[in-house]
């Protein structure tokens, strides 16, 4: 369990550590160590909210964020295929 080594002190369980310990089989499945390790430390913030709408809130963005930072980190933007998608294919 790569999350625990961020975990809370507290003893009360914060609801972020709900999130992980629900969705990190998939996570873990999903992502490559490396990258899982990376979104766990960039989600390091949400234990200093209390509120759990805004614990959710934060979660749903970061992955967002990052599940697209790793798509755009794999696939480069390429003008000339923009280009050729954007043109008006019809035939004459």
């Amino acid at each position: 369990m790569i999350y625990k080594t961020i975990k809370n002190q507290n003893k009360d369980k914060h609801y972020l550590d709900i999130i992980l310990e629900k969705s990190q089989g998939y996570m873990e499945n999903y992502f490559p160590k490396k990258d899982y390790i990376l979104f766990i430390n960039k989600i390091e913030y949400i234990y200093n909210i209390k509120n759990t709408q805004e614990i959710v809130k934060n979660f749903c963005k970061t992955y967002c964020d990052f599940v697209k930072f790793l798509y755009q980190r794999d696939y480069k933007y390429d003008k000339k295929i923009d280009l050729f998608l954007n043109e008006n294919h019809k035939k004459k």
